[in-house]
């Protein structure tokens, strides 16, 4: 409190980052909105062009053409929690015949996660690491990111996912989910570690979709967390 109210003004990226500088005494007027976000363009024309032929994509990883698949992207460690991935997916496939999983990364929980893909029957497929540039065909293979981390400051994955068009699902730990996901249009987010109501909102989420009402609001926020917005709240910063 004695440090926070010195500046004159405050860069916030979300949510979170505004309640924390308020918290600790800095004034609201002097604060201005530069979000986190990705090249939106480079992801959404790679996704584009990947689902030209999205068949033949899915086909390539073994995946069916048209069944719902959600996506895990990150390192294979605890703090990403990809075991409740796997038992989400495993407790949705009872519900929702022919629903498939692909978790992208790599990382020490491999062979744990391979064991707990075959002692549950959770139809995932583990398709290893891909670098920042083969992305935009990980997100064009899916309907859904789910990101189920413990602890996770903002989550660019989402920003990522969103500008391929997708929705998200992500736990109450993710910095992001205050700002990026919309229950019942651009996603839905859950308790942390509560694998039971993940698969429900990941449920809803591949239910809804592909309506225009999500297509239009996942859109909104790619407007809106972007390099422009980001340039736009500096330089009115700059000029307070």
């Amino acid at each position: 409190r004695a440090f926070i109210p010195r500046f004159d003004a405050y860069l916030t990226v979300g949510t979170r980052a505004r309640e924390y500088y308020l918290h600790y005494g800095a004034r609201p007027e002097r604060m201005f909105f530069v979000p986190h976000f990705v090249d939106n363009d480079f992801f959404a024309a790679r996704a584009e062009q990947a689902r030209t032929n999205r068949a033949a994509l899915r086909e390539r990883y073994a995946l069916h053409p048209e069944r719902p698949i959600a996506l895990f992207v990150g390192k294979f460690i605890p703090v990403k929690r990809p075991l409740d991935f796997v038992e989400a997916l495993a407790r949705l496939s009872h519900r929702m015949p022919g629903v498939q999983g692909v978790m992208v990364g790599e990382g020490p929980m491999r062979p744990e996660i391979e064991a707990a893909c075959e002692r549950t029957g959770a139809p995932i497929s583990l398709l290893g690491f891909f670098n920042q540039s083969e992305m935009p065909e990980a997100y064009a293979l899916a309907d859904a990111l789910v990101l189920p981390s413990e602890t996770e400051t903002w989550g660019l994955g989402v920003n990522e996912a969103m500008a391929c068009g997708l929705s998200a699902v992500g736990s109450d730990a993710v910095g992001c989910a205050p700002d990026l996901i919309e229950p019942g249009l651009t996603g839905y987010s859950f308790p942390v570690g509560d694998v039971a109501a993940l698969a429900t909102m990941l449920e809803r989420t591949l239910t809804g979709y592909g309506t225009a009402a999500v297509h239009e609001a996942v859109a909104g926020k790619k407007r809106i967390y972007s390099l422009r917005t980001a340039a736009e709240g500096a330089l009115e910063a700059v000029h307070c």
